[in-house]
């Protein structure tokens, strides 16, 4: 994912709605490890991607982020953006798949424009 570049840093709604997917992606895979519990292959993967994901967003908590977009070249920390979101892997997870954020939808359409939403809870 791309973020648009503002006045005061990356735009702040696109930012959101990407960590958000990550939350659920890590709701996912917690939900795929439930019922994994018994495969040690399997389990041993989930656990893996699941603490890269944790880090991820830790590495990107916005409170973080706010100190980080005041300083540096706005092109630099593009190219970071898309360093760190080049290694996320992208399975796609079926729709019928039960999963602890069951109903919301995997992939956000008209993210960044006019008809977009801010997540609940947030501004």
């Amino acid at each position: 994912m791309r973020f648009s570049v503002v006045e005061t840093g990356y735009d702040q709604r696109q930012v959101d709605d990407c960590l958000d997917e990550l939350a659920i992606r890590l709701s996912r895979l917690a939900a795929r490890a439930e019922r994994a519990a018994g495969e040690a292959r399997e389990w041993d993967e989930i656990r893996q991607e699941a603490a890269w994901l944790s880090g991820l967003l830790h590495r990107l908590d916005l409170g973080d982020a706010a100190v980080g977009r005041r300083v540096g070249d706005p092109g630099r920390r593009e190219a970071r953006v898309d360093e760190i979101l080049g290694q996320v892997t992208a399975e796609q997870v079926p729709p019928d798949t039960p999963t602890a954020a069951a109903g919301v939808p995997g992939r956000r359409v008209g993210v960044g424009g006019r008809d977009a939403q801010p997540p609940p809870g947030r501004r």
